[in-house]
């Protein structure tokens, strides 16, 4: 196999030498071409005006860096009415204008970038022999073209934080692509419904509990069927079990002592001095803002206040 095949160079270029140092290779390419097109107005020409040098960056062999330096040529237009007069000589199958890394390696980052994201990259790559950061994996993301859109048939709908405890929004994914699909600035029913309007082929949504996403499903996908999402199911079920747990906690102390053996000793939880002392300073705060709660509806102010005088939720002060 000849080595020109083995780093992937195409059609046009030639392998002059090839040197080695501790971590890298350096290899040195030149292109045979006689004539090359102009890119603005596609005129072949074989004038050549000069001559300069790129460093590039190619694909890790054996877990070391490849260094190309290419000796690249400008031409002189031979079109009069072309506005460029000098152009670089291109190679669309190699590297980009301007690029510092070959195509085939910047395919490579974005494929690792794509699977694992820009920090994970930054820290695989070195390994490979391609150190790169995470924001120039990033910057390839960013000018990866973005997939087709497939149908939507079963959408997941959820609330997400922009910054925590301040500001929220609702992200949109597709749950048989497992992909993402929007971001609404809000949880309102009504930007819900007008999304929902876009995608005409969604019969199944995917949602929390709150009455705002049920309100803005059936006002803008009426046929489609409505279904809890799974870890909300799973959450309210559990909060139901403790519930009933508790209320019947006496019942359950009274089951494991008589399951218990006669000759088991009892099982007791001693705490810690410091234990009780925090155990009762909760129970203490949780007195005081009852306490306070009750004042504050005694004397005629609204839930909403309430919660933002005692900061609680409202819901913990209408239970």
């Amino acid at each position: 196999m000849e080595l020109s095949a083995l780093l992937g160079l195409p059609e046009g270029l030639e392998l002059l030498t090839v040197g080695e140092l501790t971590a890298t290779v350096l290899v040195e390419v030149c292109s045979h071409r006689f004539t090359s097109p102009c890119p603005h107005c596609g005129t072949p020409s074989d004038r050549v005006h000069s001559y300069y040098t790129r460093t590039v960056a190619d694909v890790p062999c054996a877990g070391r860096q490849v260094r190309s330096t290419l000796q690249v040529r400008t031409f002189r237009c031979t079109n009069s009415a072309c506005p460029r007069k000098v152009f670089t000589e291109r190679f669309p199958d190699y590297l980009r204008p301007w690029a510092r890394k070959t195509i085939r390696l910047v395919e490579e980052m974005t494929s690792l970038g794509l699977a694992i994201g820009g920090r994970g990259t930054a820290t695989v790559a070195p390994a490979l022999g391609v150190p790169v950061s995470d924001q120039t994996v990033l910057r390839l993301l960013a000018m990866y073209p973005e997939p087709v859109a497939a149908p939507v048939t079963v959408l997941g709908g959820d609330d997400c934080a922009f910054r925590r405890g301040r500001s929220y929004g609702t992200i949109l994914l597709n749950l048989e692509a497992h992909r993402v699909l929007d971001l609404l600035p809000d949880r309102s029913q009504l930007s819900f419904a007008l999304w929902l309007h876009q995608p005409p082929e969604v019969r199944l949504i995917s949602r929390d509990r709150g009455g705002d996403y049920a309100a803005g499903a059936a006002l803008g996908a009426p046929p489609a069927e409505q279904i809890a999402d799974r870890f909300h199911l799973l959450q309210n079920a559990g909060e139901v079990l403790e519930r009933c747990l508790t209320r019947h906690h006496a019942a359950l102390t009274q089951a494991a002592h008589a399951l218990a053996p006669e000759d088991a000793a009892p099982r007791t939880t001693k705490r810690t001095p410091a234990e009780a002392r925090r155990t009762q300073e909760r129970r203490g705060r949780r007195q005081a803002n009852y306490e306070q709660v009750g004042a504050l509806h005694q004397q005629g102010v609204s839930s909403v206040q309430i919660a933002k005088q005692v900061r609680l939720a409202r819901g913990t002060v209408l239970k």
